[in-house]
C-alpha cells in the first residue's frame, strides 16, 4: 500500500482489502501526462497545504516528500501520502468544501492539478480517469465508515432531528462523528464546554469549532458550504429530485450539451439511495449499494457539467 491509513486514525480500516485501490501509486507515465494540466509547488516541512473547508480544491500529486492528511475538527492524523501518490476524494470532482486538511510532513514537492482539469481527465483519459474516480469513491466510502473525521453531531438516538441530521450526512456522503446523549455520559460534559443545554440538542460542531443548534437541512448545508449559489442564468434543463430517474436525466441532459441543474431537498439517490443492496439494476450483475449507485451517477452528471444543488428548496 503506497499511501496508507495510519492505525492512530483508522485502525479498523488498516486491513481493508479496498485500500490498495483507494490509495494507488501513479506510474511515471501517468504523472508525466498530468504535467500539462498543473504546476509544480513546494512546501516546507510543517507548512499547511490546505485547510478543511476549502472549496474547489486542487489535486496534489506527490513528487518528493510526504504529505500528512488530518481531520479538520480533531486534528487526528488520518493518512500519509508519499511519492507517486495523489490527494483528494470525491470532493475534488464536486468542488464541495473538503472535510480534511493537509500538512507537509517533510519538505514537499507536488504537482498541483485544478479540480476542473481533473474532471476533464476523468472524462477524456479513460485509463487514468478510472484510477482516479475509483480511488476518490473508495476513499470517501472508507472515511465515512470510520466516524473519525468531519463534524461532530451530539444528540439523542430518540430525537427525530438527530435522526434527520445523521441521515442528511449519510445521504450526502459527508463523514461525521455521532455522540449519543444516552450512551456516553461524557457527552453531557462536552455540551457544557460548548455552553449548550440538552434541550438545545441536537447540535453540530463544525470543523472550525462553530456550534450549530438543531439546524435544518438548508441551514446545515449553508454552514458546511455544501450549498452553492445557483448561477443567474436560464438553464436548458432543471430537474427537481435527485433520485435515480433525476440523476439519469441529469447525466443524459448534460452529456448532450444542455445546461443542466439538479435540485433535491435532502440528498442524491432518493429512496434507492438508502438500499443496502440493489441486484436488479441493469449493468451490475453482482449488485451494488444504493449509495454507490448515487455516487457514480452524481460523479457522472457533474463530469458532463451538470450543476447539483443539494439541499435545495423549490417553490412555485
Amino acid at each position: 500500500m503506497e499511501s496508507e491509513y495510519l492505525p492512530l486514525g483508522l485502525k479498523d480500516a488498516v486491513d481493508d482489502p479496498r485500500l490498495g485501490q483507494a490509495f494507488p501509486k501513479l506510474s511515471d507515465s501517468h504523472i508525466q501526462s498530468l504535467y500539462p494540466f498543473g504546476k509544480v509547488k513546494r512546501f516546507s516541512a510543517g507548512e499547511e497545504v490546505w485547510t478543511a473547508g476549502t472549496s474547489n480544491l486542487c489535486m496534489y500529486v506527490i513528487l518528493e516528500g510526504d504529505m500528512q492528511i488530518v481531520d479538520g475538527r480533531s486534528g487526528i492524523q488520518i493518512a500519509i501520502h508519499s511519492k507517486g501518490a495523489f490527494s483528494g476524494d470525491i470532493d475534488i470532482l464536486t468542488g464541495r468544501p473538503v472535510v480534511v486538511g493537509a500538512l507537509a510532513s517533510t519538505d514537499l514537492e507536488v504537482l498541483e492539478v485544478p479540480g476542473d482539469c481533473v474532471r476533464s481527465i476523468v472524462d477524456e483519459a479513460p485509463a487514468l480517469g478510472e484510477i482516479l474516480l475509483r480511488s476518490f469513491l473508495l476513499r470517501r466510502t472508507i472515511l465515512q465508515g470510520t466516524g473519525i473525521a468531519g463534524p461532530l453531531v451530539v444528540g439523542s438516538r430518540f430525537s427525530p432531528d438527530t435522526l434527520r441530521i445523521r441521515e442528511f450526512f449519510s445521504r450526502n456522503r459527508y463523514p461525521f462523528k455521532w455522540e449519543d446523549l444516552e450512551a456516553n455520559p461524557e457527552t453531557t460534559k462536552m455540551l457544557h464546554e460548548f455552553n449548550v443545554k440538552e434541550s438545545e440538542t441536537p447540535v453540530v460542531v463544525l470543523p472550525n469549532g462553530e456550534v450549530v443548534r438543531a439546524p435544518t437541512n438548508l441551514e446545515l448545508g449553508a454552514a458546511l458550504g455544501i450549498n452553492r449559489p445557483i448561477e443567474s442564468k436560464i438553464y436548458d434543463l432543471v430537474i427537481v429530485g435527485a433520485g435515480p430517474a433525476g440523476l439519469a436525466a441529469g447525466v443524459y441532459g448534460a452529456s448532450e450539451g444542455l445546461s443542466t441543474l439538479v435540485l433535491d431537498a435532502s440528498g442524491p439517490g432518493g429512496q434507492a439511495g438508502t438500499s443496502s443492496r440493489i441486484e436488479n439494476y441493469m449493468g451490475f450483475p453482482l449488485g451494488l449499494s444504493g449509495q454507490d449507485l448515487a455516487d457514480r451517477a452524481v460523479a457522472q452528471a457533474e463530469k458532463f457539467g451538470a450543476q447539483m444543488i443539494v439541499p435545495g428548496k423549490v417553490t412555485l
